[in-house]
């Protein structure tokens, strides 16, 4: 089934690299994709139904992870079909409407916080409720319950985590979008954005997040006053890069940090419970079989959570370590900003160490790799001959 899975959403993502978002038939390809996508979801649970889920995991992670990934961007699609259709005439009035569905995404993730920060923050000790079917009639939210008839082919919270997907997808849509509209108020020249495709970003997603954030540091953009994300929306266009990532990865430290400290309230919470509970079955206000049962749950969802609070505040300290490595490193340019004189001071300050290799004469021709170290970000791959006679020639073309 994995197989499978990976097979459809390979064509998925195929499909969807060829859609211009910013094109003029915007309406017309998502109507077709729309359509494909439907089609494969529709596959997808014939398959479900022809063969069984091998066990409880097997379950949980189809309706947790792999149809939501599908069933979100059929939403996400949808979502822009019925706003680029319903959107006004001419652009005066563009960035308000624009500006007024981001709020009603907003209202979306305030209305499911509580969800959304366990789904986002990794935890797994209420899968079993939310993504195995059968729990529908215990269902209290009003915005999950319906939302498939077919009990066989959904859990109800599947289809809220693909509608978190594609808010975040559409979020990040609709600041482009903006921010278009935006650098046209402002004169930017049409031909300039169509540029993007030209340039490309060759460093990692963390490493543009990094940039990103740098020049939000340093109020280099606006005077400091563009919102990080339409900020982050507009570099990741230019610059060939799936902003979700981009954006995400800060947004989704935060959402860890908020679920580290509910981890931890929760872990004191059952301390205190199982304290109660073991003084019940002393004074016999409850069977020891109870009491047995209910500390077996209660010792068992605070395993969970200690090793979640565990692996989550690793990854929050090196996030942390390398963001402060970042600020220090901005700190050190901010210094020297303007600067027409290199001294042995200010290449101390930026250089950790300079690494000169053996000479190669392999190719007929003398090289000699030299690696530069920085302080505080390390080592920066910088492109090499191919890439600047690819650029170049890209150049002179254009």
């Amino acid at each position: 089934m994995q197989e499978k899975y990976e097979e459809i959403m390979q064509e998925v993502e195929k499909e969807i690299s060829a859609i211009d978002l910013n094109g003029k038939h915007i309406i017309k390809d998502c109507k077709a994709i729309i359509v494909f996508l439907r089609d494969k979801l529709t596959g997808l649970k014939a398959d479900i139904q022809s063969i069984p889920f091998s066990d409880k995991t097997e379950e949980i992670a189809f309706f947790k992870d792999h149809k939501p990934m599908l069933l979100g961007r059929l939403i996400y699609f949808h979502e822009i079909l019925r706003i680029e259709s319903q959107r006004p005439l001419g652009e005066d009035t563009l960035d308000e409407y624009y500006e007024k569905q981001q709020e009603e995404q907003k209202m979306f993730f305030d209305r499911h916080v509580s969800f959304f920060q366990y789904y986002r923050s990794g935890a797994t000790y209420m899968d079993k409720f939310y993504f195995l079917r059968g729990n529908q009639e215990s269902i209290v939210d009003i915005d999950v319950c319906h939302l498939d008839d077919d009990s066989e082919f959904s859990t109800g919270y599947d289809h809220l985590v693909a509608r978190i997907m594609a808010m975040e997808m559409l979020y990040a849509f609709l600041s482009v979008r903006r921010s278009c509209l935006q650098n046209v108020a402002e004169g930017v020249s049409p031909e300039l954005l169509k540029m993007k495709g030209s340039y490309k970003w060759t460093g990692s997603a963390i490493e543009l997040v990094e940039m990103v954030y740098a020049l939000d540091e340093m109020k280099s953009i606006n005077n400091g006053e563009a919102p990080i994300h339409e900020l982050a929306a507009f570099v990741g266009t230019l610059l060939g890069v799936d902003i979700r990532d981009c954006y995400s990865a800060y947004t989704d430290m935060k959402r860890r940090k908020k679920a580290l400290e509910q981890a931890r309230k929760r872990i004191a919470e059952l301390d205190r419970i199982f304290k109660r509970i073991y003084e019940d079955d002393v004074n016999g206000t409850i069977s020891h079989e109870r009491f047995l049962k209910l500390s077996t749950e209660y010792e068992a969802e605070q395993k969970e959570l200690t090793e979640f609070v565990h692996t989550e505040q690793n990854a929050v300290h090196i996030f942390e370590q390398d963001k402060a490595d970042f600020d220090n490193f901005a700190a050190v340019i901010r210094k020297y900003v303007g600067v027409k004189e290199l001294t042995p001071t200010i290449v101390n300050e930026f250089v950790k160490k300079i690494i000169v290799h053996a000479p190669d004469k392999s190719s007929g021709h003398r090289r000699q790799k030299v690696q530069i170290v920085w302080n505080f970000i390390g080592e920066v791959n910088l492109p090499n001959d191919s890439q600047v006679i690819e650029r170049q020639r890209k150049g002179r073309t254009a």
